[in-house]
């Protein structure tokens, strides 16, 4: 051990063992108290009688705990919240967010956004707020005057839930805790916290660096600063991970309802708050001997002791009994030893249960006489005895009796203090023998002041506070404060505070601050009512100007061209347009005479002025704006926006912390499906550059290097890219490409290199990249907003069917049974509320007729069409059906039982409808636009005619196929049934059963294309020669299952996006009962549940699809050969183009 001293400062410090609190153990009965560890439990609060005051517990609808305490006395009510996270919850690179966000906090809500406000509001109405950060919690508290607490705890909830943390703010913020370090930093009880956590186990957060400075506050290279603190408020300021106190004059029942209103609007995220598993502290952290020469007159030895944590035992108050224990002075105790000996001159302890998350802390600290410190190692071995005497003695029941007592005595008479504050600054109490005893007046007048065991007042009088002013105004001082202006007069007040040798008579009167100072009451009017446009607030214009013009009166023009230029900077994302409040205030201070300090005197001179220099106070756009404007063009930024035949709005707006970030459109609900994704992408020309470059530099490293530098790379495919914009005139009523491919295809042209498509997709953009949908109703009002089109399409579908059909009962018909409708057209115009809306016409299968819709999604309507037409054709052709399903599958039904493909009936269905719809309706089956289908009776009559006498032929060839197909999976079956080693090809089997349920479900005939559906037998053989093979290349097997597992999951992903998981077929029973065909079939390879919907496969997706089927064929029987070329980048290759 090192020893550091100097000549009049010594300090010690010693890491100790988690073993104080087994000193209070008892191993001698008969000389020792057993106390119980565990709290009794109460059923309600429990007070001191002398307690008049009236206690609650509630708990609000968002698991948020609040106690309400009612004292019809106080003058002033008070809030308090605790966040259960501090220092040891923020991340390792950013020590001190857990104090930064603090700090952030206060600096405004979205439904009081002004910086500085609240602090304001709290000091006007007599009050004071304060907050704090510890490692495991953070506090924050608010008391004003009791007629002004509604409002505050609407203001002081609201940094809980709405808080702006405004980016704005932030350097000086930083700033702000950056001195907080500072000024502390040289603090010995900083150096000795810090040196406490560095002796600790480094691997634990009480280690690190959680105060702040500048250095710690700062963007890191894969972190935004400011990205972390919203993380962590959105994450951990929960309503779960909070308890709150109330104290007010209010009865609990007004307080109850005011919990509710302003506290229970705090989310509960249901935040799990991390559990701490590192130890705080190793045998080899602990029993530690530190000197430090400290930096102020200090001679002390302090011991910290690690305990466990023992919150839970807070009713027993086992950390209180210790201290107790080793800090009383009765004799014989360490500290009448220490004190008797010259050695000390006070013991005394501070603990925390919780202090490092999952371990407490109790540290012990000895004041050192000169004589002690010469004699340290006496008192520590006298620390020691003491310790190793308690644990073999046990404890004396007179010290335990003592402070149970004394804690009983302290809780039964525990009261409010009867104390007077007198002229300069005396503290005294009224003589028992006064009249005025027991009345308690709040303010007296005694004639002398009388010292005996306390400071006594006699001949005591009640007083009140007018007479003072009347009779004292030569005596009396006053100050003024916080000069502000008030609308509602036109009058700039301020705050009067009038005291009495010290007494504050008058804590705040709010008077007239015209006659008090006028040269600061005119500079606070300018500021408050023309700068910061307070102007309209007073009632007298208010309505004069709400519907004036602009180039009509002064002030419209001012907000207007604010208004402007707000929208510019948000547009541009940029806060350096508008100039600086000083130059609108030096604008008006050089045209505004000296004597003008209010509202009134402003009118009067304005009035008078305006009749000779009409425009002397209409600022011009230029003396506004500190930069140009002219790359911020409308053509741009667009206020609305062309797509698919609607025009939408378009507003900006630029805070990173709001939920409308970036550029937000306004879509009816009733339109969204006709939005669509990719033209979304393309956002608006005026950031189509910026998104550009953040695309490129998300790409991996890998492919972003070959791009750089990236802001040239964008300069130069720009111009190509602008052509090819969804936006651009050209381009505006075709349909759009995706930005991504758009961007992959110019890189390619101008560097030669192809990005892979997985590299765009995976990628992970701020948000104002991607357009803000707001959803509105019927009337216009917002329903619901996000950024993600097809969460939005899927979460309102019934809603817009339900509309649909509400507007549409004109147009649809149910149970056709032949085509008896008219054309079939396209598109279809409806009107709902001045909006016309396009939708899609389709026929529906009902199983025994035919329904007419209108659907949402034009490849909805496309596929449901196809199959609604083949049950159309199916009806027609009475006779012929009839004999199908009399002769098909006839005797040979049995392999229908190892499959999932219905019932007899449903699968003979579902072999006519496929014959009917590959012979008669060999249509795009993928539901993509432009596939001709029939539009009128007499094309589809021509169709039917044409080919009906192909359907017995197709559907007999297909149930041959079928049946040849079930009787080869029921050898499969048999044949993994009878493995000698069902465990080894287990995880083979697996897969090969989720290859049977892609190829074998209900609907699979009708959506498998008749050339791939021949294909069947050669698949299942191929699954035959793999389970021969299996058991000698297991990990062959198994690598194959993990290659084709990745291949799988891509396709899954494509069709789950394709937002037609509602598309229904009628099953093929008598019954018709629908039945989502197709749906809930997995085609995971590997143990990975992959569920797509393969009835709908886009045409685009089919090759890719069977490619996968004779990739199979390749990888697991090479000996069948496959029907086209195909490997892993064959595969590859295909996807991109399928994409």
């Amino acid at each position: 051990m090192t020893a550091l001293t100097g000549r009049n400062k010594y300090f010690v410090l010693l890491i100790g063992a988690s073993i104080l609190l087994n000193a209070c153990g008892s191993t001698n009965k008969s000389k020792s108290v057993v106390i119980s560890t565990e709290p009794e439990p109460q059923s309600e609060i429990v007070k001191s009688p002398i307690d008049k005051r009236e206690y609650t517990s509630i708990l609000l609808d968002n698991q948020l705990e609040i106690m309400l305490v009612s004292d019809p006395s106080i003058e002033k009510s008070a809030a308090a919240l605790s966040v259960a996270v501090g220092s040891l919850q923020e991340p390792t690179e950013f020590g001190g967010l857990a104090h930064y966000l603090e700090h952030m906090l206060f600096l405004g809500t979205k439904s009081f956004p002004k910086v500085g406000n609240y602090g304001e509001f709290v000091t006007r109405n007599g009050g004071s707020q304060n907050a704090y950060t510890q490692l495991d919690h953070t506090n924050y508290m608010v008391a004003v005057n009791n007629d002004a607490y509604d409002e505050a705890l609407s203001r002081f909830s609201g940094f809980f839930y709405e808080a702006t943390l405004d980016e704005s703010y932030a350097d000086k913020e930083r700033n702000a805790v950056h001195s907080e370090w500072t000024m502390k930093s040289p603090n010995d009880w900083v150096i000795l916290e810090q040196l406490n956590g560095l002796t600790l186990n480094l691997e634990h957060p009480v280690s690190q660096f959680n105060w702040g400075n500048l250095d710690s506050l700062s963007d890191k290279q894969n972190n935004k600063l400011h990205t972390a603190l919203v993380n962590m408020y959105h994450t951990y300021y929960s309503a779960n991970l909070m308890k709150g106190a109330m104290i007010s004059n209010l009865p609990l029942a007004d307080m109850k309802k005011l919990a509710k209103q302003h506290f229970g609007q705090i989310p509960n995220k249901n935040t799990t708050r991390p559990e701490m598993s590192v130890a705080v502290a190793k045998p080899e952290h602990l029993k530690k001997l530190i000197h430090y020469i400290p930096q102020t007159e200090m001679k002390q030895l302090r011991i910290n002791f690690v305990i466990e944590n023992n919150a839970k035992q807070f009713a027993v108050k086992p950390n209180g009994y210790v201290n107790y224990l080793l800090a009383n002075e009765m004799p014989g105790t360490l500290a009448s030893v220490l004190r008797d000996a010259g050695l000390s001159n006070a013991v005394y302890s501070n603990y925390d249960a919780n202090e490092y998350g999952n371990a407490g802390s109790f540290t012990l600290f000895i004041d050192l006489t000169e004589t002690g410190v010469l004699n340290r190692d006496k008192v520590m071995g006298a620390v020691l005895k003491y310790l190793a005497l308690l644990r073999e003695k046990g404890v004396n029941p007179q010290y335990f009796n003592e402070i149970k007592q004394s804690l009983r005595n302290g809780f039964r008479f525990k009261e409010k203090t009867n104390d007077y504050f007198g002229a300069r600054n005396r503290r005294f109490q009224i003589f028992p023998g006064s009249s005025q005893f027991k009345k308690k007046p709040q303010w007296l007048f005694a004639a002398e002041l009388l010292e005996t065991s306390k400071l006594y007042g006699h001949t005591a009088a009640s007083i009140e506070t007018d007479w003072i002013l009347a009779v004292a105004q030569h005596l009396i001082k006053r100050q003024h404060i916080e000069p502000h202006y008030d609308a509602r007069n036109g009058q700039v007040m301020a705050y009067e505070k009038i005291s009495l040798y010290g007494l504050v008579i008058v804590e705040k009167k709010q008077v007239s601050y015209s006659k008090i100072n006028p040269v600061e009451c005119r500079k606070v009017f300018i500021r408050a009512a023309l700068v910061e446009g307070r102007y309209s607030e007073n009632k007298r214009v208010h309505h004069k100007i709400k519907n004036t013009s602009a180039d009509k009166h002064f002030f419209c023009w001012q907000q207007q061209l604010l208004k402007e230029l707000h929208q510019l900077e948000a547009k541009s994302r940029r806060r350096d347009i508008i100039v600086d409040d000083e130059i609108l205030y030096e604008f008006y201070d050089k045209r505004l005479p000296d004597d003008v300090i209010n509202f009134d005197g402003f009118e009067a001179w304005r009035e008078k002025i305006e009749q000779t220099q009409p425009r002397l106070l209409f600022i011009e756009r230029d003396q506004m704006m500190q930069r140009n404007d002219a790359h911020i063009e409308a053509a741009q930024f667009p206020d609305s926006l062309a797509m698919s035949g609607i025009r939408v709005p378009v507003m900006y707006h630029f805070d990173p912390t709001h939920l409308d970030d970036g550029v937000t459109i306004r879509v009816p609900v009733s339109a969204l499906h006709l939005l669509s994704e990719d033209r979304l992408e393309w956002l608006v020309p005026g950031l189509l550059a910026e998104k550009v470059t953040a695309m490129i530099k998300a790409l991996p490293k890998q492919w972003r290097k070959q791009f750089a530098p990236v802001p040239s790379t964008v300069e130069k495919i720009l111009p190509k890219l602008i052509v090819d914009s969804a936006t651009s005139p050209q381009k505006i009523s075709q349909k759009p490409e995706s930005l991504r491919q758009v961007v992959a295809t110019q890189l390619y042209r101008y560097k030669g290199i192809e990005v892979p498509s997985a590299c765009w997709q995976e990628q992970s953009l701020d948000a104002y990249y991607n357009f803000n949908i707001h959803v509105l109703d019927e009337r216009g009002k917002l329903m619901d907003q996000g950024r993600n089109l097809s969460m939005l399409r899927d979460r309102y579908r019934d809603h817009v069917q339900d509309q649909l059909q509400i507007v549409g009962n004109d147009f649809e018909q149910s149970k056709l049974t032949e085509w008896s409708f008219g054309d079939l057209p396209k598109t279809h115009l409806l009107q709902q509320n001045g909006l016309e809306i396009r939708v899609f016409p389709g026929l529906v299968d009902q199983g025994d007729s035919v329904d007419l819709k209108l659907y949402d999604n034009d490849q909805e309507a496309e596929i449901c069409s196809i199959r609604g037409m083949v049950r159309l054709a199916i009806l027609t052709q009475a006779p012929t059906i009839k004999y199908l399903r009399k002769q098909l599958l006839k005797n040979n039904d049995l392999g229908l039982s190892v499959v999932d493909m219905g019932s007899r009936d449903q699968v003979i269905d579902d072999i006519i409808c496929a014959a009917v719809k590959q012979t008669c309706f060999d249509y795009n089956a993928s539901g993509e636009t432009g596939a001709d289908l029939c539009r009128t009776q007499k094309d589809f009559t021509v169709a039917v005619e044409a080919t009906k006498s192909q359907w017995v032929e197709r559907a007999e060839l297909t149930a041959t196929l079928l049946i040849k197909s079930l009787a080869l999976v029921v050898a499969i079956k048999k044949q993994a049934k009878q493995a000698k080693n069902a465990l080894t090809i287990a995880y083979a089997m697996s897969d090969i059963n989720s290859q049977l349920l892609g190829l074998f479900y209900r609907g699979c005939l009708y959506s498998t294309p008749y050339q791939w559906l021949q294909q069947y037998p050669r698949y299942l053989n191929a699954i035959t020669h793999r389970l021969e093979k299996v058991p000698m290349h297991v990990n062959q097997d198994r690598a194959h299952i993990a290659e084709l597992e990745i291949l799988y999951m891509r396709l899954q992903d494509a069709l789950l996006s394709q937002n037609l998981n509602d598309v229904k077929l009628t099953a093929m029973n008598a019954d018709t009962e629908k039945t989502k065909v197709g749906k809930a079939k997995s085609v995971n390879a590997g143990n990975a549940d992959q569920t797509v919907l393969y009835y709908a496969l886009p045409d685009r997706y089919q090759q890719y699809r069977w490619m996968l089927e004779e990739l199979r064929v390749s990888l697991f029987a090479q000996a069948l050969t496959t029907s086209l070329p195909v490997s892993v980048k064959r595969l590859q290759k295909q996807w991109e183009l399928s994409i």
